[in-house]
């Protein structure tokens, strides 16, 4: 279809600068890759990000801030991501992010067979080798 209602007019790539955030304080950032991709209000991203020094994150409600775009501000409009290899925190085969409606990153939620938790124990240093995540922004 060629109707420029259905013309593609809102395309956009680049990085930003993932952060590691716990309600107790950041740690000592070592490396932090961020990519993006955003078509219309639709956006993904990944990225890798280690760490070498937590702070005081330990057992503390954790988020990956910095995120380029916030999410969409929409009643139960969450959106869930991924981890790839991660070492450093607890329960690390476990963990998932969910992105809530108007932030800006997704917290790092840890799975059990019935219930979650957005605390997580961080060690003094660690790695999310590779992380995704698509939601809605506005």
């Amino acid at each position: 279809d060629t109707a420029s209602a259905n013309a593609l007019d809102d395309y956009e790539e680049g990085t930003f600068t993932p952060r590691l955030q716990g309600s107790g304080g950041q740690p000592t950032h070592q490396t932090q890759s961020g990519y993006y991709t955003k078509i219309g209000n639709v956006v993904t991203c990944t990225g890798t990000y280690r760490w070498s020094g937590n702070g005081s994150n330990a057992n503390t409600t954790t988020k990956i801030e910095g995120f380029p775009f916030v999410a969409a501000n929409v009643s139960n409009n969450r959106a869930a991501g991924s981890m790839g290899a991660v070492n450093g925190i607890a329960q690390g085969s476990t963990l998932r992010l969910v992105m809530d409606p108007g932030h800006a990153g997704p917290y790092i939620i840890q799975q059990n067979s019935n219930n979650y938790s957005h605390n997580n124990s961080i060690s003094a240093s660690g790695d999310i080798y590779g992380f995704s995540i698509t939601y809605r922004t506005s």
